[in-house]
């Protein structure tokens, strides 16, 4: 089975990759073992962060500084936005119910 965090950008998920990190070091504090931590919270093989395209601009830097740590560590950090007919999905979707959806790595309306 894989893990896949879905990685917002903000505090919630930032502190899953952050443990995701520093797997020892979060051990050592909560005074647990890296087994208990694993059936806990297991190791991720990848997160991703679906752009809606009008996040804040410290919210694409968290992301940003989460890809650079990813690459760091060995951990994909995925950057997806929904494309309608060459627009990105803010302009192209305004006002209407599309939702993203990943489906074999590609993302298409539904």
């Amino acid at each position: 089975m894989k893990h896949i965090l879905s990685f917002g950008g903000g505090v919630d998920s930032s502190t899953l990759l952050a443990v995701h990190f520093n797997r020892a070091k979060v051990c050592q504090i909560l005074g647990i073992s890296l087994e208990d931590l694993d059936k806990m919270f297991p190791s991720l093989d990848a997160a991703v962060f679906s752009d809606p395209g009008a996040e804040y601009e410290s919210t694409y830097k968290n992301v940003r500084h989460a890809q650079n740590k990813g690459n760091e560590f060995g951990l994909a950090v995925h950057n997806i936005h929904l494309v309608i007919n060459g627009e990105d999905s803010w302009a192209a979707t305004s006002g209407t119910s599309l939702y993203p959806l990943i489906e074999l790595g590609l993302t298409r309306a539904l």
